[in-house]
């Protein structure tokens, strides 16, 4: 059977009911008790997927979350208390960054089996990257890892109705990226407007 590879970002007290739960013959699972370390777990590759525990806005910052689900190539579950989910910026966070989230208490067969289809979305992302054939995507071309982060953040960016601040050298194809972000959102049918402020 095949083993396959699970970050776990939790606090260090909260994290061993929710280890034990996801233990199982065929996921190896890491652990992280902050975001700085999920980062560089992340950065070395080889994670497909990914849980983050939420019992509280408190547990870890919403902008460094956000940056993490974002940045990387990962799918990611939120697992989430109740009460948390009672905030708006928790419900915006899990909406927008999340493949999947699962309310506490926890139902571990439910979650084991939303992680394996991550874990699919996931592997199916990765191969097709790897593909001979495959030059780009939103009408770019590339295939090294700041293309496919760029990728995987157009992905999440385009699913969201919010501002985006597009910044870079002149000549880096920001014009580009809102073009992509404008064709690929819900905003579609309407004119796409590029100014130059120069």
């Amino acid at each position: 059977m095949r083993v396959r590879r699970l970050m776990l970002l939790a606090p260090a007290i909260a994290n061993a009911p929710l280890h034990q739960a996801i233990q199982s013959e065929d996921w190896e699972v890491h652990v992280t008790h902050t975001i700085a370390e999920a980062r560089a777990l992340a950065a070395d590759g080889g994670f497909h997927v990914g849980i983050v525990l939420l019992e509280n806005l408190d547990t870890f910052s919403v902008y460094e979350l956000e940056r993490l689900t974002m940045k990387y190539p990962v799918e990611w579950l939120a697992v989430v208390s109740p009460q948390c989910l009672t905030h708006p910026a928790c419900t915006k966070l899990v909406i927008e960054n999340f493949y999947d989230h699962h309310t506490l208490p926890l139902d571990a067969e439910r979650l084991l089996v939303t992680l394996g289809h991550a874990h699919g979305r996931a592997e199916m992302k990765h191969n097709l990257n790897k593909s001979p054939e495959w030059v780009g995507r939103y009408q770019m071309v590339g295939k090294s890892p700041p293309m496919l982060a760029l990728y995987s953040m157009l992905d999440r960016v385009t699913k969201v109705d919010a501002p985006v601040l597009i910044i870079g050298e002149s000549g880096t194809g920001k014009e580009l990226v809102a073009r992509a972000i404008h064709e690929n959102s819900s905003r579609a049918r309407g004119p796409f407007v590029p100014v130059n402020c120069g």
